[in-house]
C-alpha cells in the first residue's frame, strides 16, 4: 500500500504544482492585467486633468478677452467723451464769440449771462438814443422856432425900418 499512497501523494502533489503553476500563470495575468488597467487609468487621470485645466484656462482665456473687448469699450467712450466735451467747449467759445463780439475771450460769468449783460448795454444804450433822438428833436424845434422868430424879426424891420431901432 505504500507505493499505492505514495503514487496518490505524487500525484495529488503533481496535481498541487500544476494548480500552483496555473494560478501563478493566473495572478501573474492578474498582475499584467491590473498593471495595465492602472496605466490606463493614470492616462485616463492625465487626459481628464488636461481637459479640465483645458476647459479651465479656456474659460480664463475667455473671461480675459471679455474684459479685454470692455476695456478696448471703455476707452474708446473715454475718447468719444473727450472728443464731445471738447467739441462743447468749442461751441460754446464759438457761440460766446458769436454773442458777445469778443473773440478770443471767456466768458465772463457765461455765455448766457455775458449775453444778458451785452442786452442790457444794448437796451441802455437804445435809451440813450432815444432820449438824444428826443433832445436833438427839441433843439431842432427850438432852432426852427428861433429861426422862425429872428425871421419874423427880420421882416418886421425890413418893413419898419425906423421900429428896429
Amino acid at each position: 500500500m505504500s507505493i499505492h499512497v505514495s503514487e496518490r501523494i505524487t500525484a495529488h502533489l503533481t496535481d498541487m504544482a500544476n494548480l500552483v503553476g496555473q494560478l501563478e500563470s493566473e495572478l501573474s495575468e492578474a498582475h499584467a492585467a491590473a498593471e495595465a488597467e492602472h496605466a490606463r487609468a493614470e492616462q485616463d487621470r492625465n487626459s481628464y486633468t488636461r481637459a479640465h485645466n483645458k476647459h479651465v484656462f479656456q474659460d480664463q482665456r475667455d473671461r480675459i478677452a471679455e474684459l479685454t473687448t470692455k476695456l478696448n469699450e471703455a476707452l474708446s467712450d473715454a475718447e468719444r467723451f473727450k472728443g464731445d466735451y471738447l467739441n462743447a467747449c468749442s461751441t460754446v467759445a464759438a457761440m460766446h464769440e458769436a454773442a458777445t463780439g469778443r473773440h478770443g475771450e471767456a466768458a465772463t460769468r457765461g455765455v448766457v449771462e455775458d449775453v444778458e449783460d451785452m442786452k442790457t448795454m444794448l437796451d441802455h444804450a437804445q435809451q440813450r438814443i432815444k432820449n438824444t433822438e428826443t433832445a436833438i428833436g427839441v433843439s431842432e424845434r427850438l432852432h426852427l422856432a428861433g429861426a422862425q422868430s429872428r425871421a419874423l424879426i427880420a421882416e418886421a424891420i425890413t418893413r419898419n425900418p425906423s421900429e428896429g431901432h
